[in-house]
């Protein structure tokens, strides 16, 4: 048996946290020894699964007690980012803010350290799903030599990017990565360069990857069927899919999968008659997954104008469903001429049209691209292949 594993989550074992995470986790149960997860968002009781859950006892300390504690620690990471970050009026302005976010961090790095006296540092390994709020409280321990274990974190795409936050700052990045974990490995290699310009610090590179679907159904009508899989944010621009749709001059059925705040301004957004648009909300991960096989779609549409690198479009592809998506982040790390089409993301919704109108009167031109994207998929995004070498490389071996 391996060793012990702590994860550090934004809300799995959350029934609805973290889906991608279900596909990593057999992998690990098999390999590693007992799992804990320890989630950055309370979790109720009964929406816990897969996995029981380590919660941090939080000391009721008084605030004068904590910053003389961890004065030097705070200081320092301040001083840091006013120097590095180029934007120091950020951090002056939000100084109250910081301070207060601050005395949260302090009390969850007192209450790992508090529960890592129950952990031998010789057996257990700690597993930050993401490069952010979860990982800072160890990232204190680190900067103060209270951190003698194994610490592994994952970097994904809003812990990466920085134009992914309103402000164009990830706070305290420059502070983390001058106390890293041992192995910060990013999920695509858009991430692993992001680290090494913009800030010199080195990462590894490791694809998620998603279970093996089998191929889904073929579509047996001449209608075009497509299927995007996306919260409903402005960030996404399932807006753009949309108003193409309103355009186009050909039957197409499409389907959305996904929730958010969006949802009824795109409700009211009309199409022609000879337009079918189908809003799924949210569903249970792997009841999805089995409709979307089912469902024989032609095509899976993705048009975020930022990203990491997309899971869903993996999953797709797995079951040979090709991706149109938009060059951002890692998705040309995934899509390509070969298997599906990369679209520039200042697409408009006139050149989208244009492309569906084609494909829905061509759609034999989408068979190599089912061939390619399946092949892709199986070539570098294969669960069963990536996951017991994450474990293996990363999670069971000390940093070289």
């Amino acid at each position: 048996m391996g060793k012990n594993l702590i994860i550090t989550t934004n809300s799995f074992p959350n029934e609805k946290g973290e889906p991608f995470l279900l596909a990593e986790f057999p992998f690990l149960q098999s390999e590693m020894g007992s799992i804990v997860a320890n989630p950055y968002q309370a979790t109720s009781v009964n929406e816990r699964k897969h996995c029981p859950v380590l919660t941090l006892s939080i000391a009721n300390n008084s605030v004068k007690r904590l910053l003389v504690k961890y004065w030097k620690s705070l200081f320092s990471a301040y001083l840091l980012e006013l120097i590095r970050s180029k934007k120091p009026l950020y951090y002056i302005k939000n100084l109250k803010r910081f301070y207060n976010i601050w005395i949260g961090w302090i009390q969850q790095a007192e209450a790992w350290e508090l529960e890592l006296k129950k952990h031998n540092p010789e057996d257990t390994v700690i597993y930050s799903y993401w490069y952010e709020n979860q990982a800072v409280p160890l990232t204190i321990l680190r900067s103060r030599g209270k951190l003698p274990f194994h610490w592994v974190s994952r970097a994904h795409g809003w812990d990466v990017d920085k134009r992914q936050r309103a402000n164009g700052i990830i706070p305290f990045r420059h502070w983390m990565l001058k106390n890293p974990p041992d192995q910060l490995v990013s999920i695509s290699d858009f991430g692993s360069k992001i680290f090494s310009r913009d800030y010199a610090a080195q990462s590894i590179v490791h694809h998620l990857g998603t279970a093996d679907m089998g191929l889904a159904d073929n579509n047996e009508f001449d209608t075009l069927k497509i299927v995007t899989i996306s919260s409903l944010i402005a960030l996404k621009r399932v807006d753009l899919i949309l108003s193409a749709l309103q355009k186009v001059k050909h039957p197409i059925l499409l389907t959305i999968y996904g929730d958010g705040p969006d949802r009824s301004t795109l409700e009211s957004m009309k199409t022609p008659d000879y337009i079918s648009v189908n809003f799924k909300g949210h569903r249970e991960h792997s009841k999805m997954l089995q409709e979307i096989k089912g469902e024989g779609y032609d095509l899976m549409v993705h048009t975020s104008s930022l990203e990491g690198i997309p899971v869903s479009i993996m999953e797709c592809m797995s079951m040979g469903i090709p991706a149109m998506a938009c060059d951002t982040g890692g998705v040309a790390e995934l899509v390509d001429d070969d298997n599906g089409w990369l679209l520039p993301v200042d697409i408009n919704s006139e050149e989208l049209a244009e492309k569906l109108d084609y494909l829905a009167l061509n759609k034999e031109i989408l068979d190599p691209k089912r061939i390619n994207a399946r092949a892709k998929w199986k070539k570098d995004y294969q669960a069963s292949v990536n996951f017991p070498r994450f474990i293996e490389e990363v999670l069971l071996s000390p940093a070289k």
